[in-house]
């Protein structure tokens, strides 16, 4: 909401703030639940997560595929929504062209992963003695997290 706020002052217009803002988070995202997923199908949690799956009842999924299902209605069958929805998806179509821009942004942000991942190592190595070997996991483990806490609607959050 703040740079949409300062956008008037360094005259971009609403609609590129957002989309860019927009792109940033679905990029963040998508990247975030690649590296998160390899949480679960890496060695050290397989059976872990393995039994968790067990633990989620029919409810939980169809409630789940519910928000889901309502999310993306909400983007195509609100005609307001689904207007900025077909724009951003327009914008999307023209920066596709553009393939090193495209590069460059997704290597940014891996780097920007690999910095919270690696401030997240330090984080936990300053509570418990933990191996270098272990940064991958707990890189996944923090991005797994994140995406959890981000894509959550019951909690609060900034």
């Amino acid at each position: 909401m703040r740079l949409l706020a300062l956008s008037k002052r360094f005259e971009l217009s609403k609609t590129t703030v957002a989309s860019s803002l927009t792109l940033h988070v679905g990029i963040e995202t998508a990247l975030g639940g690649l590296i998160g997923v390899s949480l679960i199908f890496s060695p050290k949690m397989r059976g872990t997560a393995v039994g968790m799956l067990d633990k989620i009842s029919g409810y939980t999924t169809l409630l789940s595929l519910a928000c889901i299902g309502i999310l993306i209605g909400t983007l195509f069958l609100i005609p307001k929504v689904s207007t900025h929805t077909r724009e951003f998806l327009k914008t999307l179509t023209l920066l596709g062209q553009h393939s090193r821009l495209w590069m460059d942004v997704i290597a940014g942000h891996i780097l920007l992963w690999i910095c919270q991942g690696f401030a997240f190592f330090l984080f936990i190595q300053s509570f418990a003695s933990v191996q270098w070997t272990n940064a991958g996991v707990l890189t996944a483990c923090f991005a797994f997290a994140w995406i959890i806490g981000f894509l959550s609607f019951l909690t609060p959050g900034d």
